[in-house]
């Protein structure tokens, strides 16, 4: 037992914090991973309160309360579940320390059982700051129980959070298993990451989809409920009725299928990760004339395998832009629904393309590769640096693949937008430009971060592109830019000038500030290159 919580400690911190021995850095690595950990707070919160009192509204004059409970449930499972799968990939079927942990005098179910409640920890966080509005909603419209109903729910919130921790490691197992006998096994695993978030989406869009059909038939909702997600009913029948026997039901379906599950895991645990980490070769190859090439054209070849090569990176950094480009798909298919919107609110053009140009400057700024691209490199930095290659060909190839992941989605998607919206050529011109700018912006004020903070010691990707300081500020930095200048717009410049005016400022001021840092790249950036190690 000693041994499990030894390993549990320092699962949970590689996976919130990144902590080791390390003097003064070990506090700055405490402080990241206490950043993200509040941040994961804090979006669950929001959403859920969101959510919550929005479904308690509806549902209350209906005797609904306890739909809303199931439904904020079985939305953080869903959450979690998606959530888990990620980052099971990297924390418990990856991770650089493998062999030395396998090295250790610890039994493979130790070992496994340790990160999956890592993992667990993690969806706890999720769960139980879902729950607290969910259930602070519940008492606020009227239902019973109180203090004790809110410790009842969140117990039997953070037993049932096991379950999607077992079905997530379920798929990432077999989803490891089998990408591991195949040649592109990080494609299919990408492949399979963007179709799982995006179920996720059309879930959360098909609830308030169906906020009339709920109100219409609570009854029927709440016995399909009862009967398709059975763990929700009964820690919702427990925390309301305040039923012990469905607590200790619940309780018992949770934790026996998650030890009985992780010790079958454990089984072939070492050998799934030796199959992760081996390469599969042709047999077939046979010894061809080779091409050459530029120097740059390899390292751009490299940014791009790195890139697609693990899920988590390409999740993180590609999402808003697939986001984007996913709304620009459904704006221009229901673009008449849209125009008889826009009719009845009694906007034009000119208020509108402003705001869309706000949110497009937005999603953009979640694109952003280059933050964690220096951290990546790990123990191979060295080679670069030894390799008779310039540093500034690698600053630009890590900058070129940030822009060819952002500008051309955000063009396409921008060009559907503005024929949905019916915006002149001209305008869907500007949509292009800025956004163009402000991502070229992004992945060189990116770059700036991660030669300043870099992470080049990282157990896995996960922790790098999720929990390193360069990662938070290189996403904020721009997002918290992008929502400033919307703002100085609307409430400060919108009554003295017009927004063509702004927005040429806006594009000059750009300008000026990319050339700015890449002037500091090619000095400093260099430099701070040259001295890592």
């Amino acid at each position: 037992m000693k041994k499990f919580w030894t390993l549990l400690k320092l699962d949970f911190k590689a996976l919130l914090m990144n902590s080791n021995m390390g003097g003064r850095r070990n506090k700055r690595r405490a402080a990241t991973g206490l950043g993200a950990l509040i941040l994961i707070c804090a979006v669950m919160l929001y959403i859920s309160g969101i959510y919550s009192f929005m479904f308690a509204q509806v549902l209350s004059p209906v005797g609904g309360l306890d739909i809303m409970l199931m439904l904020m449930a079985t939305l953080g499972a869903v959450m979690m579940f998606v959530f888990t799968v990620f980052s099971a990939q990297g924390v418990v079927f990856g991770g650089k320390d493998k062999d030395l942990i396998f090295s250790l005098p610890v039994n493979a179910f130790t070992v496994m059982l340790s990160r999956v409640f890592a993992v667990y920890l993690e969806n706890l966080v999720i769960g139980l700051f879902l729950a607290v509005p969910a259930g602070i909603a519940y008492l606020v419209y009227g239902g019973a129980g109180g203090v004790g109903f809110l410790l009842m729910f969140l117990v039997g919130m953070a037993f049932l959070a096991l379950l999607p921790t077992l079905l997530s490691l379920i798929v990432g197992f077999v989803i490891s298993l089998i990408s591991s006998r195949m040649p592109k096994k990080k494609l299919i695993s990408n492949i399979l990451y963007f179709v799982a978030l995006a179920l996720l989406m059309v879930f959360a869009f098909s609830l308030n989809a169906q906020m009339t059909g709920i109100t219409q038939n609570p009854e029927g909702i709440r016995l399909a409920l009862q009967q398709y997600v059975f763990p929700v009913a009964l820690m919702q029948q427990a925390a309301c009725n305040t039923d012990l026997l469905a607590l200790l039901v619940l309780i018992a379906i949770s934790v026996l299928p998650f030890v009985a599950l992780v010790y079958l895991f454990s089984r072939c645990y070492k050998k799934v990760i030796t199959g992760l980490g081996s390469h599969q070769l042709r047999r077939d190859y046979k010894l061809r004339e080779v091409a050459a090439g530029s120097a740059f054209g390899a390292l751009l070849k490299k940014e791009f395998s790195r890139y697609t090569g693990s899920s988590i990176y390409l999740m993180n950094t590609a999402f808003g832009i697939v986001l984007m480009l996913g709304g620009g798909i459904y704006c221009l298919f229901a673009s008449g629904q849209i125009g008889d919107m826009i009719a009845q609110i009694g906007l034009d053009t000119q208020v509108i393309f402003p705001m869309v140009l706000a949110v497009v400057l937005f999603m953009v700024s979640t694109c952003c590769t280059t933050d964690v691209s220096i951290s990546l490199e790990g123990k191979t930095l060295w080679i670069l640096k030894e390799a008779p290659i310039d540093p500034m060909e690698l600053f630009k190839a890590k900058i070129l693949l940030n822009l060819l992941v952002a500008v051309p989605g955000t063009a396409l998607s921008t060009l559907l937008i503005g024929l949905a919206f019916h915006f002149t050529a001209v305008q869907i011109l500007m949509l292009i430009l800025l956004p163009a700018l402000f991502s070229a912006l992004v992945a060189v004020f990116g770059l700036m971060i991660n030669l300043y903070l870099p992470k080049l010691d990282g157990t896995s990707d996960a922790i790098i592109v999720k929990q390193s300081m360069s990662a938070f500020i290189g996403i904020f930095g721009p997002m918290l830019l992008a929502i400033g200048l919307g703002l100085l717009y609307a409430f400060a410049l919108s009554a003295v000038m017009p927004f063509e005016s702004f927005y040429t400022i806006c594009c000059g001021v750009l300008a000026l500030a990319i050339a700015a840092l890449w002037g500091w790249v090619r000095k400093r950036g260099v430099k701070l290159f040259l001295a890592l190690n």
